[in-house]
């Protein structure tokens, strides 16, 4: 699991360019979201007794598409929505906690929560320290173009072409390793790389599938190609799970069930059809 970038998504002039029309982009996730942190969202249990066991997690709030807050300051997001859809499968109320990222795991120590959710990537070393749930997603790399005439789902496919990648990814050095592309850049913004591409500064580019997806419900009017890309001796594991105490084992069984329960019922494949335009990965 790579870094994810929150970008903004300015007005679509600056997107395309004076020279360019504009395709008018779909309404925001977050427009049709009215929960908050005190309000939960629809896929929890608006109808759970009033003593049902509460559940404190921890999220950033301020990775889009993730967890983060909308126009109306009220927190949702594709990881959100999990969450809510896990706990609700268990009967459990969600109490949000907004941490920073570099102090998720900290006050997980610390015991100031009981859980975080957060894009975490399976690591052993994680599973060594705390509890760690089952996969309740995935984000391995993925390609993005959108010229109908090329077909790309690995490195060779980009020779001769103007790629952008990720920043702190290893498809920057790989690619320039090689010396078969035009030409490697590498931005921190997956808007920027969007940007770039539409305008003709780069022919593909490379980032999590998560926001390549993210990015292209914004803009249904750009026919978009996303190749999953798979280098598994290079990203390591690319399953994202939730992180708890290790000896909290009956909380670890409830998530574990709650994650088997929504993937079954297609509960998931919802919330990613929400906000990625997409089922969840398999």
């Amino acid at each position: 699991m790579r870094k994810s970038y929150l970008f903004a998504l300015p007005m679509a002039i600056g997107l395309f360019g004076c020279n360019q029309q504009a395709p008018t982009p779909e309404p925001k996730p977050a427009d049709s979201a009215t929960t908050s942190q005190s309000t939960p969202a629809p896929e929890s249990a608006n109808d759970l007794p009033v003593d049902a066991p509460v559940v404190h997690v921890a999220m950033t709030g301020i990775d889009e598409p993730f967890t983060f807050k909308d126009e109306k300051g009220s927190l949702t997001g594709l990881e959100y929505d999990i969450m809510q859809a896990v706990a609700n499968s268990q009967g459990l109320k969600v109490d949000p906690i907004i941490v920073s990222p570099n102090n998720l795991l900290s006050g997980l120590d610390t015991q100031s929560y009981d859980l975080v959710i957060a894009v975490m990537g399976y690591t052993d070393e994680r599973a060594s320290k705390y509890g760690v749930s089952k996969p309740y997603f995935s984000s391995p790399s993925a390609i993005m173009h959108i010229k109908p005439e090329l077909t790309i789902n690995s490195y060779k496919d980009l020779a001769g072409m103007n790629v952008v990648v990720g920043g702190g990814s290893f498809h920057e050095k790989d690619l320039k390793a090689m010396g078969t592309a035009k030409s490697v850049e590498a931005l921190d913004s997956t808007y920027l790389m969007f940007q770039g591409m539409v305008q003709g500064k780069y022919d593909a580019i490379i980032q999590d599938q998560t926001m390549l997806q993210y990015t292209a419900t914004k803009y249904p009017d750009v026919k978009t190609t996303i190749s999953p890309y798979y280098a598994d001796e290079k990203e390591g594991n690319d399953d994202v799970v939730m992180i708890m105490h290790k000896d909290n084992t009956e909380l670890l069984e409830k998530i574990n069930q709650g994650i088997d329960e929504i993937k079954a019922n297609g509960k998931l494949d919802e919330i990613s059809q929400k906000w990625l335009n997409a089922p969840a990965p398999k």
